[in-house]
């Protein structure tokens, strides 16, 4: 499969003492290959425009995957599950992804806040600090810093979905 560039990228934007270079690179990887074990984290949208917008002109902007090596084994999907679910039913056999070679919790947390302008709800917000608290071992404090929120947001957004 062919492979777009790879480069370093200086990773600053995921919280105080965070930063180290990280190798990102363009791929086409099978549709198959990707792990979508966030999918829940977001609420699912109608994929209408979506699937005309492919169909029309093909897949404008990659999803974005954590991990896995250059042939795609392991890749996570952290962002993009409406273009892959539009894709397969288009009947499409690979996706154009940027793979971040940085470890999942910081990948959800870029995600995060490079997702401006399709901001997530406040639910979505919730069910992504329950999954790095639960699931990545970070503290609510550590949440805080790393999305540049407060003690109160964290608690409040945690609050809408827990039981």
């Amino acid at each position: 499969m062919p492979q777009g560039p790879s480069f370093a990228l200086k990773v600053v934007a995921c919280g105080p003492g965070r930063t180290g270079e990280a190798v990102v690179a363009t791929m086409e990887l099978e549709l198959r290959q990707l792990d979508c074990k966030y999918a829940a984290l977001r609420i699912a949208a109608p994929l209408g425009p979506l699937l005309a917008s492919l169909a029309a002109i093909g897949q404008q902007v990659p999803v974005l995957v954590a991990g896995g090596a250059a042939n795609g084994d392991g890749a996570v999907l952290v962002d993009g599950f409406r273009r892959k679910t539009a894709l397969v039913q288009l009947k499409r056999d690979t996706v154009r992804a940027t793979r971040l070679d940085i470890d999942e919790s910081e990948a959800l947390v870029l995600r995060h806040k490079l997702g401006a302008a399709n901001r997530p709800s406040a639910l979505e917000d919730g069910w992504l600090l329950v999954e790095l608290l639960e699931h990545h071992d970070l503290t609510q404090r550590e949440l805080g810093l790393r999305l540049q929120r407060s003690a109160s947001w964290v608690n409040g957004r945690l609050g809408l979905v827990r039981e």
